[in-house]
């Protein structure tokens, strides 16, 4: 195997076994830590990391998926579905910030795919439960009680991107030192 396929697949666990742990720690202490998990901040870096991109949507499906043998089930598919399509849009914007990578752009992507994922998934939310009226007044009322989850996951997915992309960072600034110091000419 390949040194570059052996740390793909050590990326994808590694990503894995943090999104999975913080999706039972967040569900474990509800409902203080409600949303508070590192999955957006995986999907983030899964589609700027990974140039394929079946990994990359892979990482946050693998995500849910395991962590849900522990957790309660969504209510239907419908609702895993939108869950889902929320991060993907955390990956199609990782791999915008694959483009012009820095510390603006990394920020900026983790509070665009908050942002996206908390709109599309209590707006997709609203129409299928009863919890609100279908009208314009529910859609709002959904918006204001999703606030508090909203608050966490932006907390949550600023704290876990900085992580994760300071990690990166540091190990591939690690390598580029290392890589360089070989190639340099020893001097008596």
């Amino acid at each position: 195997m390949k040194r570059e396929s052996i740390t793909n697949v050590l990326v994808f666990c590694l990503l894995l076994a943090l999104g999975v742990a913080t999706r039972w720690i967040s569900d474990a202490f509800q409902p203080t830590l409600s949303n508070f998990t590192a999955t957006g901040a995986v999907a983030l870096f899964a589609g700027y990391y990974f140039r394929n991109k079946l990994a990359a949507f892979l990482t946050p499906l693998a995500v849910i998926a395991i962590s849900n043998f522990a957790l309660r089930p969504f209510n239907n598919f419908g609702q895993f579905a939108i869950v889902y399509v929320g991060l993907v849009i955390a990956v199609l914007i990782g791999s915008l910030v694959r483009r012009k990578y820095n510390a603006g752009t990394v920020i900026a992507g983790s509070l665009a795919s908050s942002l996206a994922f908390y709109l599309i998934t209590n707006f997709a939310d609203w129409p299928f439960n009863n919890l609100y009226p279908h009208n314009f007044a529910g859609l709002v009322e959904s918006y204001v009680a999703g606030i508090p989850f909203f608050r966490n996951a932006v907390v949550a997915d600023l704290l876990f991107t900085g992580v994760i992309f300071g990690m990166y960072w540091a190990v591939s600034r690690s390598t580029v030192l290392a890589s360089a110091a070989v190639k340099a000419p020893v001097e008596a």
